[in-house]
């Protein structure tokens, strides 16, 4: 991906995000990348090798939709963080 990418170095999973991925980028630029904990290295590399194609994926957006393969919108992403939230901890949340 161009967001999400894999640093072999540190074996951990970066999420980069370039002036051109948020609102207010054009003032002020690049965010620094922010490494996710190395604890999650396994279950993404096993998501994105042996579960994610029987998602039948047509792109390479991470998240796809379990019927239709096709990349969540930022609408889908927002209802599955809030879910799981809600879920886990009985509070309501509101991902932005």
């Amino acid at each position: 991906g161009r967001t999400f990418l894999r640093n072999d170095e540190t074996n951990t999973w970066v999420v980069k995000h370039g002036h051109e991925d948020y609102k207010t980028g054009n003032t002020y630029g690049d965010r620094p990348p922010l490494g996710l904990s190395p604890a999650l290295t396994t279950s993404i590399d096993d998501y994105l090798k042996y579960w994610r194609p029987y998602l039948k994926p047509s792109s390479d957006h991470f998240f796809v939709g379990t019927t239709t393969g096709k990349p969540l919108t930022v609408e889908g992403v927002r209802y599955l963080v809030s879910k799981a939230c809600y879920e886990h901890t009985g509070k309501k949340t509101n991902p932005h």
